[in-house]
């Protein structure tokens, strides 16, 4: 596969995703909102072969930038389902989908400077989704001394190789596997690195709540 026909296939995944951004609002009929994720679920079934040609090729800057559109795509996804989990009175699953769209579109923005730049409103504006349809949370962080890890560009022990976390390379994060650690403690924060760590229920006098729908948690 040519530089020339990978291009071409982003541009046209480009038109694919314009053309559905009008399902992106919560008032959408579910029937246009499920057709999209159809669309999109097949669209980056395409975007992984591909990728995998461009990877082969060596084709760095462009595998990075195919990276990003399917992190782009998931990130679509997921606020899509994040509607349709609302409209279900599925709160849990709801957040966990607004927080899924958050992570892949910040994973988009890390892949490519060309998702960095457009992204920006993108990630103020799930910041924002989250603000208005859940209460403030509360998050959990834990303490640990990793003892082993491995990197998941090479396979090597993270320490020995030359990879760094979080950094893209020919179209892969790389990411630290931990193998082996130590739990140290566990601490309520106000901005955790993962935000499904989180308190499902709190207590309320002799009963339980759900911390986003208030209503009491049967045991």
């Amino acid at each position: 596969m040519t530089e020339e026909e990978i291009i071409s296939f982003l541009n046209g995944s480009d038109r694919i995703l314009d053309s559905k951004s009008f399902c992106l609002f919560f008032t959408r009929g579910r029937e246009f909102q499920l057709e999209a994720i159809s669309e999109f679920d097949i669209l980056k079934s395409e975007a992984l072969k591909v990728i995998k040609k461009s990877q082969s090729e060596n084709y760095h800057d462009l595998s990075n930038r195919l990276r990003g559109q399917i992190y782009y795509i998931d990130s679509l996804i997921a606020e899509l389902r994040t509607y349709l989990a609302l409209k279900d009175e599925k709160m849990s699953e709801a957040w966990s989908s607004l927080i899924d769209s958050q992570m892949n579109n910040m994973w988009a923005m890390r892949s490519h400077d060309v998702f960095n730049s457009n992204l920006q409103y993108r990630s103020a504006r799930l910041e924002a989704m989250e603000r208005v349809f859940f209460p403030p949370q509360i998050f959990f962080s834990t303490g640990t001394i990793v003892k082993s890890s491995k990197c998941t560009i090479c396979n090597s022990d993270y320490n020995d190789c030359e990879h760094v976390k979080g950094r893209i390379y020919n179209g892969e994060i790389c990411t630290r596997i931990i193998e082996e650690c130590e739990l140290l403690e566990a601490s309520v924060v106000k901005n955790p690195a993962d935000k499904n760590c989180r308190a499902i229920s709190i207590g309320d006098g002799d009963e339980n709540r759900d911390t986003l729908t208030w209503r009491v948690v049967r045991t």
